[in-house]
C-alpha cells in the first residue's frame, strides 16, 4: 500500500458504493440500523439497506434545489437539510417527500429531531422549532408549522444540542436549544418563551462544535479560536479553557471525564474534563492543557467517533484512523477514498464513510489488542447526524449520553 501505511495496519474497503454523482456531506442511521441515509453535493439523499451481506441502495430522495447539509433519521422518517434554505421530512421507505419546511432565508446548517419537533439551525442567523408529528402537521397551516424563531445571534448558527427539561433554576423549568455561532458566542434558549436564557462568551472566532456532559449541566464548546471550552449551563459561566490545538477545533466527542476533540492541522487531543464533583465555578476559569495527542493525520479531522475502546477519526487527507482510546496508540489505517472524508458512522458491526469522491464506503472493524478487556463503554458517541463535525459538524458533530442521567440531543 502507498503514503506508508504498513501492512500490519492497512485496511481495505468491503464494498465501494458509487451510485452518488456529487461529494456525500452526511450520513444518518435508523435505529434499529438496518438502514443508511446519505446526503449529498448532488441534491440527493439516498436510503441504503445494510442489514444484509451486501448494502444496497434502496431508494433516491429527491426534491431539493440544491445540495444538502445535514439529515438525521426518526423512526420511520428522515430529515433532510439543504442549501435551498428548506428541511424536508420523507418517508424512509418510498422516499415519498411528506412535507417541506419553508422560514429560513439561508442555507440550513444543522437539524435535530426529539420526535415531537424539529430544531435547525442556519446561516440566516437564527434557528427554528417546528412540529414533526403528522397529525400537528395537518392541523397547522405553513406559516404556523413553526413553533419558535430564536433570534439574537448576529452571525450563522453552527452546531446546536437539545437538553430536555433538566433544567428548573430562576430561568424556569423546560427543553433548552443551546446554538453556537460565527458571531464568538453560544446561546441557550428557552423552548417554552422563545428567549434567550443565558450568552456564553469567552471565544475569540466562531463556535464551531459543541456538546454536553451526561447531566446536561456542563456545556462543552470548540472554536476556531483553537480552544475548548466547559461551561455551567445554568450561569454561563465558564469553568476551564483547553489549550494546546494547532488549529481550529472542528469536532469533539465527550465520554465520562474525558473530552476528545480534533483540529484543522489533523490533531485529535484527549482532555481531562474534571468530573462533575470537582468542577466548581471561580471567578476565573482554569486552564487545561492536553493529556494526550493523537498522531497520524496530515489534514482537518472532520469527525470522530468512539466504538469499543477505540477512537476512529475521518480527515480530509482521505483516511480514516482507528486508536486505542486509552493509550492513542494506531490500530488500524482505512485506506480507500480519493478525496477527503467528511463524514463517518458504525452500525451492524460496520464502519460507514463518505466522501467528496462521492462514494459510500463499508469497512471492517478494528479490534484492541486484549479483546477480553472490559470496555468503559460500548457505545458510539450517539450522533447519527455527521453534520455536527464541522457541519460536522459536524460537528460539529458529537456527545455520548451514556447510560444512565439525561439524555441529550446533539
Amino acid at each position: 500500500m502507498g503514503s506508508g501505511i504498513t501492512k500490519e495496519l492497512g485496511k481495505l474497503p468491503l464494498e465501494t458504493l458509487c451510485d452518488h454523482d456529487g461529494g456525500i456531506n452526511c450520513i444518518g442511521a435508523s435505529d434499529d440500523e438496518s438502514l443508511l441515509v446519505t446526503g449529498s453535493e448532488d441534491k440527493t439523499a439516498r436510503v441504503w439497506a445494510i442489514g444484509g451481506k451486501e448494502t444496497e441502495c434502496i431508494g433516491i430522495i429527491k426534491g431539493h434545489t440544491s445540495y444538502i447539509t445535514c439529515v438525521t433519521v426518526h423512526d420511520t422518517f428522515a430529515i433532510t437539510g439543504s442549501a435551498d434554505n428548506t428541511l424536508r421530512k420523507w418517508d424512509i421507505i418510498d422516499c415519498d417527500c411528506l412535507y417541506t419546511y419553508e422560514g429560513h432565508e439561508s442555507r440550513i446548517t444543522r437539524v435535530l429531531c426529539t420526535g415531537e419537533y424539529l430544531v435547525s439551525t442556519s446561516q440566516d442567523h437564527t434557528a427554528r422549532a417546528w412540529y414533526f408529528d403528522e397529525d400537528d402537521l395537518e392541523e397547522h397551516t405553513s406559516k404556523s408549522v413553526c413553533i419558535k424563531i430564536f433570534e439574537g445571534h448576529t452571525a450563522g448558527i453552527y452546531c446546536q444540542v437539545i437538553i430536555p427539561g433538566v433544567l428548573d433554576t430562576e430561568m424556569g423549568s423546560g427543553d433548552v436549544i443551546i446554538t453556537g455561532s460565527l458571531d464568538c458566542t453560544a446561546r441557550s434558549w428557552s423552548f417554552t418563551t422563545g428567549k434567550c436564557l443565558k450568552k456564553f462568551e469567552g471565544h475569540t472566532e466562531c463556535v464551531s462544535c459543541m456538546a454536553t456532559d451526561v447531566t446536561g449541566k456542563v456545556l462543552y464548546t470548540g472554536g476556531a479560536d483553537k480552544t475548548l471550552r466547559s461551561w455551567d449551563v445554568a450561569t454561563a459561566v465558564c469553568y476551564r479553557v483547553f489549550k494546546g490545538h494547532l488549529g481550529q477545533i472542528v469536532c469533539m466527542v465527550v465520554l465520562k471525564q474525558l473530552v476528545y476533540s480534533g483540529d484543522g492541522v489533523g490533531e485529535v487531543k484527549c482532555w481531562d474534563a474534571g468530573s462533575p464533583e470537582t468542577v466548581t465555578i471561580k471567578t476565573k476559569a482554569t486552564e487545561v492543557g492536553p493529556m494526550t495527542t493523537f498522531y497520524g493525520h496530515k489534514n482537518t479531522v472532520n469527525a470522530i467517533k468512539f466504538h469499543r475502546g477505540l477512537l476512529y477519526t475521518a480527515s480530509s487527507d482521505n483516511y480514516i484512523r482507528a486508536f486505542d482510546a486509552k493509550t492513542s496508540e494506531p490500530r488500524a489505517i482505512y485506506e480507500g477514498h480519493k478525496i477527503g472524508v467528511n463524514c463517518i458512522i458504525i452500525c451492524a458491526s460496520k464502519l460507514y464513510s463518505g466522501s467528496t469522491d462521492t462514494t459510500l464506503i463499508v469497512w471492517g472493524l478494528s479490534k484492541l489488542g486484549n479483546e477480553n478487556e472490559e470496555e468503559a463503554s460500548d457505545d458510539d458517541d450517539g450522533d447519527n447526524d455527521s453534520s455536527s463535525s464541522g457541519d460536522s459538524s459536524s460537528s460539529d458533530d458529537s456527545s455520548s449520553s451514556g447510560k444512565k442521567g439525561v439524555k441529550h440531543i446533539v
